[in-house]
């Protein structure tokens, strides 16, 4: 609630420095029960993002969404290397694809089309200065 009424105060902080990430499902192909879950989670997401008005960066769409996440979660993550202790954290090529969807949700140049569908409600983001080339991070 604090975190709401600040961002939703007159004066309150600029939520146009703020994006919120859905979640992957890692455990797609461990255990197929989980999507319902991992689609409970993302409901959650999504409406706060809506409620707070900022961006909603869609991880689990790029990943592969329900119909081809169990087609890429052995590459975009460690769940599938015993040498790792099925570690659901992204790998390198994981993290690209969080990086490149959080690129197109934020409309920078370069990055293709936005597949946030909630992107149009949202406030612009302010990233820096016009046709600045800023990324989050380089892996």
């Amino acid at each position: 609630p604090r975190l709401q009424d600040a961002l939703t105060a007159a004066g309150g902080p600029a939520t146009n420095s703020l994006l919120l990430l859905n979640y992957y499902n890692p455990f797609v192909k461990a255990c197929p029960g989980s999507v319902g879950f991992v689609h409970v989670l993302n409901d959650h997401l999504a409406a706060d993002a809506a409620q707070l008005k900022v961006p909603l960066v869609d991880v689990y769409s790029a990943f592969g969404g329900d119909a081809h996440m169990a087609d890429h979660i052995c590459d975009w993550t460690w769940t599938c290397d015993a040498q790792f202790n099925d570690d659901y954290h992204p790998t390198t090529a994981g993290y690209n694809i969080v990086t490149q969807t959080i690129e197109r949700t934020l409309g920078y140049p370069g990055a293709g089309p936005s597949l946030n569908p909630m992107q149009q409600n949202n406030p612009p983001i302010q990233t820096g200065p016009p046709n600045a080339d800023i990324r989050l991070w380089d892996v």
